[in-house]
């Protein structure tokens, strides 16, 4: 009986709609033609009407990698819950909503990070250049989402101060990008210790923000991300 009413309270939690549309979402894009995934994708993203400016950016990012990426059940699945994610924060849904966009930003920098790594092999410098700086903008505006529910919950301002940190933050994954690429490892590895290091980078720059940074925090921070990159740079094949 008691198992029963936890089952019972674990499914009134469940937001059946949105689970279904996000669904929908992925398998619409698996089995049906581009043009007309696009059309479902945005009735879905703009029915309801509701605060369609605020996750406008990793919706059309969404849609490109959804042009750009060959069709698999496994990136149905991810594109699926990219969906749940940016839906459930647009129309305030999903409770911890902070948490959710913080998510949705490292799945999308992740995904980010494997694109670039894997084809960067077949580039020029220039063109691992012009990439990567690209991808430092996109992260740009990933940033700008991590921190966005903090800017606007009281006493922080998007002002010109957040804004330079912003771009900050975007010229060292720019730079990271650039060093990664060269360290002879496989493109997993190398998306690897970029996750990481720019989780741990976003983290300290949205506490930073919230004026809650301190110095324990930094130690702690460092602590694991040496942990998490020793760990990877161990366990690599290195391609000397």
């Amino acid at each position: 009986m008691a198992e029963k009413l936890e089952l019972t309270s674990i499914t009134k939690r469940i937001h059946w709609p949105l689970l279904i549309k996000a669904a929908a979402f992925g398998f619409s894009w698996f089995i049906l033609p581009f043009w007309l995934f696009l059309v479902i994708g945005i009735y879905f993203y703009f029915v309801p009407l509701f605060r369609p400016k605020d996750l406008a950016f990793p919706f059309a990012a969404l849609i490109f990698f959804a042009y750009t990426e060959e069709r698999s059940f496994l990136l149905a699945v991810l594109f699926a819950a990219l969906f749940y994610l940016i839906i459930g924060v647009k129309d305030l849904i999903l409770i911890n909503r902070q948490s959710a966009k913080e998510v949705l930003s490292l799945l999308f920098a992740l995904f980010l990070a494997v694109k670039f790594f894997s084809f960067a092999d077949s580039w020029n410098r220039t063109s691992i250049l012009g990439y990567s700086f690209i991808a430092s903008i996109f992260v740009f505006f990933l940033a700008k989402l991590f921190i966005t529910s903090d800017l606007a919950s009281g006493r922080e301002t998007a002002n010109k101060k957040t804004i330079i940190s912003l771009l900050a933050v975007s010229f060292f994954i720019w730079q990271m990008f650039l060093v990664l690429v060269y360290l002879p490892l496989n493109f997993l590895y190398q998306s690897a210790i970029f996750i990481v290091t720019a989780t741990i980078f976003l983290e300290l720059f949205s506490d930073h923000i919230r004026s809650v940074l301190t110095r324990r925090k930094i130690l702690l921070h460092f602590s694991i991300f040496l942990v998490f990159v020793a760990t990877i740079l161990v366990s690599a094949q290195w391609a000397l």
